[in-house]
Parts: structure tokens; sequence; C-alpha cells
């Protein structure tokens, strides 16, 4: 069962459509243009004939127009202008005498004060008179014409010359549909249908076939279209017996692959919760293990303690021996608190010289023991690293969870209060702030 033929015409997104378009724009351009310049030289071929008629008026009328301009007949003159002016041809007629003075005039002339008199053309006749063997100056006579005249009669060839431009541009449109209809809409809508029903897992049995005898560029797209077809029909073969060599092997790799991310997201899930330097938990961790510590703690109603600590005059420790050996302090400092502190601990670096411990099933006098330990093992502590030696001190800020507390940084809020205390008071002490 074969598809209709659906022509490409009606489609505006087709080549054909498209290329008859840009046919007939350059073809329609070119017929007004030419058109336009046929009339256009038939009006001035026609204004020039009528010019050329007023010129031959002279030789009909200068003689009685001589006459009475001699005679200073004015009637004669008026009678004359009169006749003149009913020409067809003629618009208007003036009669100037030697002075310059308009004797007499009939229509439209030159010195009338009207934007309308600028497209009149005219002929002018000099008058003069031969008396004593002298010839005497009488005046001029102009006779006047205008567009109007030529258009008049350059009507019907007017027309007749449109008539002409639309009956071959009609006849030349509908050969124009004829052709592009036999020799190309079809052929590409067929070959467009053909297309369509291309189904790669069934290539085999699908070639393309215009119905073409003539071998043109269609043609010639049909047999390289068809020689394509079989070329993929081949690598389509190829492919699939490649695709089922690379499944299994893919599969493999997709396993190994995916326990090797599973491994890479738990070191690095790992890496996210511990500070870099210190390899004890970060901030992030904290916050978020603190919660839970808070959340035990209320539900058994158990105590528990957080301690602030900050390294005294860490910046004068980076500004003295460098930041190589500041970062190395603050490693051996976490690495002398976690051995004081228990496993349910949370200890934890918060900031640059900033730690935190929140101190499991603790209250405020247990934490403050701890922390007295802490000042007294660090005050004992000089850290050496080749020939340099650093002693340095802590101040520690205690706390602990009141039933009131919502929020871990409530807790955080007092015993930064009670970290102030200690280094306003001082530094190298214990401050409290305990209900």
């Amino acid at each position: 069962m074969h598809s209709a033929i659906v022509s490409p015409f009606n489609k505006k997104t087709s080549i054909s459509h498209k290329l008859l378009k840009v046919v007939f724009t350059i073809y329609f351009s070119l017929t007004i243009i030419i058109t336009a310049f046929h009339v256009l030289v038939e009006y001035q071929y026609t204004k020039n004939a009528i010019n050329d008629e007023l010129v031959r008026l002279e030789a009909t009328f200068k003689p009685p127009i001589t006459t009475a301009m001699w005679e200073l007949n004015s009637e004669q003159m008026h009678a004359l202008t009169t006749g003149i002016y009913n020409l067809s041809i003629v618009v208007g007629v003036e009669i100037i005498d030697g002075d310059g003075v308009i004797e007499e005039h009939q229509g439209r002339i030159s010195g009338a004060e009207s934007s309308d008199n600028t497209d009149l053309f005219f002929h002018q006749m000099d008058i003069y008179r031969k008396f004593d063997n002298k010839l005497i100056y009488l005046g001029q006579v102009r006779f006047f014409s205008d567009s109007s005249v030529v258009i008049k009669r350059v009507k019907m060839g007017f027309f007749l010359i449109v008539l002409n431009a639309l009956i071959k541009s009609t006849i030349l449109i509908v050969l124009f549909l004829w052709a592009f209809q036999k020799y190309l809409f079809k052929p590409i809508s067929k070959l467009t249908q053909q297309i369509k029903q291309i189904d790669l897992e069934n290539i085999e049995n699908i070639r393309i076939d215009l119905n073409l005898t003539e071998m043109n560029e269609l043609k010639q797209l049909e047999t390289s279209f068809n020689q394509m077809l079989t070329q993929l029909q081949i690598d389509h073969e190829s492919f699939n017996e490649v695709q089922k060599q690379q499944k299994n092997k893919l599969e493999t790799q997709v396993v190994k692959r995916t326990r090797e991310l599973e491994d890479a997201i738990e070191e690095l899930n790992k890496i996210a919760f511990k500070d870099p330097l210190t390899h004890i938990k970060n901030r992030r961790s904290f916050f978020e293990e603190g919660k839970n510590y808070m959340s035990i703690a209320h539900r058994l109603k158990q105590p528990l303690a957080l301690l602030m600590i900050d390294l005294d005059f860490f910046k004068t420790i980076n500004d003295t021996y460098g930041h190589v050996i500041g970062d190395k302090v603050l490693v051996d400092f976490a690495d002398k608190v976690s051995g004081l502190l228990r496993e349910s601990d949370l200890f934890a670096r918060i900031g640059g010289e900033e730690f935190t411990v929140i101190l499991n099933n603790t209250d405020c006098n247990g934490a403050q023991i701890v922390a007295d330990k802490m000042c007294d093992l660090i005050q004992q502590t000089i850290f050496k690293e080749e020939d340099i030696e650093v002693a340095y001190n802590i101040s520690i800020g205690v706390t602990e969870m009141d039933e009131q507390d919502k929020t871990i940084d409530d807790m955080i809020h007092r015993a930064d209060i009670a970290l102030y205390r200690a280094k306003e008071g001082g530094r190298n002490q214990v401050q409290l702030y305990c209900a």
C-alpha cells in the first residue's frame, strides 16, 4: 500500500517552496522594474512628440500673430490665443511684448503663482517684423503643455504595457508551477515519504525508488542514498555484533565503577565532616552532631557541658614563626586534647584557632575539672620543631545545657561570654557561665 504523496508546496519550511518563492520574487521584481522603465520611456517619448507638435505650431500661427502684434490688434491677438488654447495639446498661451509685459494669455502659464506649474513644458518663439530693412523685436509667444496631456495620449499605451506584463507573468507562473510540481515537488515529496519509512531494525528491506528515468541530480541522490542504506545495513549488523560483545564487558565495568564510586562517596563523607589540618571534627560536623547530643541529653534528662577553647595570642605565633609552625601548633594542641577526652565526647575545630568540646553526661563542675586539666597540660607543653621552641596557652569558656536551650547556638553564646571573660581576666584560665 503506497502512501499518498504530499506536495511540499504548501509547507513554508520546504526547500522547494523557498526556491519557488525566490524565483517568483526575482521575476516579479525584474518585471516591475522593466515595466516601469518601459512606461517611463513611453512617457518621455510621447512628451517629446508633443513638444515637436508645439514647435510645428510656430509655422501655422507665427505670421498672423506677428501681424496682430505689429498692428497692436488686441482683438485679433485674443482670437488667436483662444484658437491656440483650444488645441488638444495646448494648456496655456501667453504673448509678451518687447518690454516684457504680458499682453495676452490663456490657461496655465509659467508666471502663475501655483505649484501646479512644475509639470509644465513649453515652446517659445520670438516675434520680429522687418521695417526699413531692419528687424524690429516685437516680443515672444509661448505655447504651454503639461503632463496631463502626455498621460491622456499614452493612457492606452500604458494599459497595454501593464496588460502585456500581467499576461506574460501569469503564463510564466503557470509554467513554473507545472515544471516545479513535475520535476521537483513530487520527486522530493516521494523521497521524503520513503525516508520517513526507513526502519534501522529492518533496513535490508528498504530502498529508495523515485521512478525516475532520466539521470539527473535526484536520480543521483536516489542512487547515493541506496548505497548509503546498503553500507548502513552492513554497519548496523557489525554494530549489533560488537554491541553484544561489549555488553558483558560494560556490565562488569559498571559493577566495578559502582563499587569504586561508593567507596569514594564514603571517603568524601568522611572528609566532609573532618578538619583537613587536625583531623578532628569540623564545624559542620560539630553542629550536626551537637543537635543529636542535645536531643539525647534532653530526652534522658542528663547534663551536657560545652567548652569554647581559644589559643592565646595565636596571631603572634603566626607572625613570629610563620603559618607552617602555627599550623603544627594547632595539630599539636588537637592531639594533646584528644588524649584527655572520652570517645563519647565531641571535639571539633570551628575556626582558625577556635575549638569546642561537648562533654557527654557531664555537668558544669565536671566540665571545669576537664577544662583545668587542659589548661595545665597545654601550659606545661613546649612545641619543638628542629631549633624552634614554642610555648603557648589556652583560654576556656565553660557552660552547661539549660532546660530552655533549643539549639546548640544557645550554649555557644554563653560559652563565648565565659571565654571572653577568661581573655579579659588575663588569658590562660577557665571561666564558667553556669546557672
